[in-house]
């Protein structure tokens, strides 16, 4: 889904609109951080990125011209705003995220080429 703009998955676009963002190994990490913390109670958002499909598809393209991103998206304005999600009760507790949005969409592209 998140890579919708390369495979030109249509269907998807709403989807990753305005998206929020985690690496895997953060996701994990977060998970195991929050298990060691006596203190850790309820629930708690693991986002470390927020984006819209106009950032992501920016970074594509710039990034990878190869695949052609597109740069407009049929009912998404181009002044769209990102929707927050904040992990700050996670990151109050002391978790610092690893990842970059970048890095995230680097790896995940270098995966999908090895396969």
């Amino acid at each position: 889904t998140a890579l919708s703009p390369i495979t030109r998955n249509e269907a998807h676009y709403s989807i990753i609109r305005q998206g929020q963002y985690v690496h895997l190994d953060d996701l994990c990490n977060a998970h195991i951080f929050l298990y060691e913390q006596a203190t850790a109670k309820g629930r708690y958002i693991c986002s470390s990125h927020d984006a819209t499909i106009l950032t992501l598809s920016e970074f594509l393209r710039q990034k990878y011209p190869e695949y052609n991103v597109p740069s407009t998206f049929e009912g998404v304005d181009e002044n769209l705003k990102s929707i927050e999600f904040s992990s700050k009760k996670l990151t109050d507790m002391g978790f610092n995220f690893k990842y970059s949005l970048e890095e995230m969409f680097i790896e995940s592209i270098e995966t999908c080429r090895q396969k």
